[in-house]
Parts: C-alpha cells; sequence; structure tokens
C-alpha cells in the first residue's frame, strides 16, 4: 500500500467484508521492523500480508543484481 491510512483502511474493509468472502481471520495492525501491515486468513486458509513498507526494497532495486552475498 502506498501510505498507512490505506493498510487501515483495507483492514476496516476486510473487516466489513469478512462474513461475505469467508474470510477466517483478519489481526490486528502491527507496526515494527519498519513494515506497517496486518495479515487476513481467507477461506481456503492462506494467510495474506497488506502492508506499507516505504523504501524496504528500495536499497536493494537501486543496487541492481548486487545481492548481500555477493562480492
Amino acid at each position: 500500500m502506498a501510505t498507512k491510512q490505506e493498510v487501515d483502511e483495507a483492514r476496516a474493509n476486510a473487516l466489513k467484508y469478512k462474513d461475505e468472502y469467508g474470510m477466517k481471520k483478519v489481526m490486528n495492525v502491527t507496526d515494527q521492523h519498519g513494515v506497517y501491515s496486518f495479515y487476513i486468513k481467507d477461506l481456503d486458509l492462506n494467510w495474506w500480508e497488506v502492508q506499507y513498507a516505504p523504501n524496504q526494497h528500495d536499497d536493494c532495486f537501486n543496487a541492481d543484481d548486487v545481492t548481500p552475498w555477493d562480492d
């Protein structure tokens, strides 16, 4: 998501439509390690994460194909 507010809106909608779509669980939002997110357990028992993670991947993309384990 682009903002924390969008995560909050997504969670509100998940709670609103939980029964209609058979969601098994909608977790609380957490804000840890630079990620603001919540999890949904769907009808097939798959877990989905809805998150706002600014700059989480920027360093990797900015480094092109360089990974932490490359010398």
